[in-house]
């Protein structure tokens, strides 16, 4: 039974066409029109002129005696993966899914993601590999993506797996580096399961996105890659750090503009290494992100009023170390301001002064000073 290329409303079918004639570039394949009321629909029929992996492969699904359909769709990384315990998973966590609609007569379904002609928004996604006998990030385009799904259809079809399902994924992942290896141009080999989305190219932010001026930038990038999660609390927490703390004040969106700039140049790379490297991960979640994290919970926390008076002796000298250390951290982040820009509106002073007196100026010394400071000068606009 044949090879069924499902597209709209449901999947791109042109991805797929186009995927399987990189796959097997052999003039007898072709794509039947199949009428249908709800989707547009494709049957592929492969006559043979030519021998290669991939061709060899498309020939035993699309052949007459092959005992199932096998339905293929280009879909979108933002499907939810069936059939599998975290129901948040979705496609761009594993690049492409296959499964079984009912065993063992029913057909094999594929979904994979093609979106944009590389999947993950058009950026691709990375594997482990070797390059020049070195461990590397290689490349695992769309047309390796679905040879690769193609391979677990046909191993369920026939069950001719090496050691069961047990070795379902490295049965593929062996007949994956073969392709590779015939493929034109020809792919370094891939030597493990890990893997994940490029990183986008670098960009400039907007040149000032002070508050309500600009919607910031989503990606926490490490943070992320070492909770292993998109919907970690903690990530949570330093986007609405960022987002309604730093970046309620124009200076403040100034400073995450000026720290973005770079973040997103260095940080892509180390979250490629972390998805890859369960050590480092946790060396760096231990060292790095739940210490800033903490650190931050604190700051925003410590109250803007005095110690109480009769606290113990120790506690008062460790809150007041804890509160003089956050002090300095923040007035390097966004130092108490003695002039304001001359294209300052009342409302940005206002933000302003509100900023440094809630979130850098904790003791009664300091703020006084700083009161004093803008009790001596005029306003801008008086």
């Amino acid at each position: 039974m044949p090879i069924l290329i499902v597209g709209n409303p449901i999947g791109d079918l042109d991805q797929v066409k186009n995927d399987l004639l990189k796959i097997c570039p052999d003039p007898g394949l072709t794509f039947k029109v199949i009428a249908s009321v709800t989707f547009e629909a494709r049957e592929v029929q492969y006559s043979p002129t030519m021998s290669s992996v991939g061709c060899n492969l498309v020939a035993q699904l699309s052949s007459p005696s092959s005992s199932a359909y096998v339905m293929i769709a280009s879909v979108t990384g933002a499907l939810r993966i069936p059939n599998v315990t975290n129901t948040n998973l979705v496609l761009s966590d594993r690049a492409g899914y296959t499964v079984y609609e009912s065993y063992p007569a029913g057909d094999v379904n594929i979904a994979y993601d093609g979106q944009s002609g590389g999947g993950c928004n058009g950026r691709g996604y990375w594997v482990e590999g070797i390059v020049n006998g070195i461990s590397a990030q290689v490349d695992m385009p769309t047309d390796v993506i679905l040879f690769h799904q193609l391979t677990h259809a046909r191993n369920l079809i026939a069950m001719s797996f090496s050691n069961g399902l047990a070795s379902a994924e490295a049965d593929a992942l062996v007949a994956e580096n073969q392709y590779r290896a015939q493929r034109n141009p020809a792919l370094p080999q891939r030597t493990g399961v890990s893997g994940g989305c490029k990183p986008a190219p670098p960009k400039q932010p907007p040149a000032s996105s002070g508050k309500g001026q600009s919607k910031p930038p989503n990606g926490c990038f490490v943070a992320t890659a070492a909770l292993e999660s998109e919907h970690d609390e903690k990530l949570d927490f330093l986007r609405t750090f960022r987002d309604r703390v730093l970046r309620s004040t124009r200076r403040g969106g100034d400073y995450f503009d000026a720290f973005y700039r770079y973040y997103y140049q260095v940080s892509p790379p180390i979250a490629n290494s972390l998805r890859a490297d369960s050590e480092l991960r946790h060396l760096l979640l231990t060292a790095f992100v739940l210490p800033l994290v903490n650190y931050l919970k604190l700051a925003v926390a410590y109250p803007c009023t005095a110690l109480p008076a009769g606290l113990p002796e120790d506690w008062r000298a460790f809150l007041e170390a804890l509160r003089d250390d956050m002090e300095a951290w923040g007035r390097k982040v966004m130092p108490p301001l003695e002039a304001f820009p001359e294209d300052y509106a009342p409302e940005d002073v206002a933000s302003d002064i509100d900023f440094v007196m809630r979130y850098i100026l904790r003791s009664p010394e300091s703020k006084s000073a700083y009161q004093a400071i803008l009790d001596k000068r005029r306003s801008p606009w008086d």
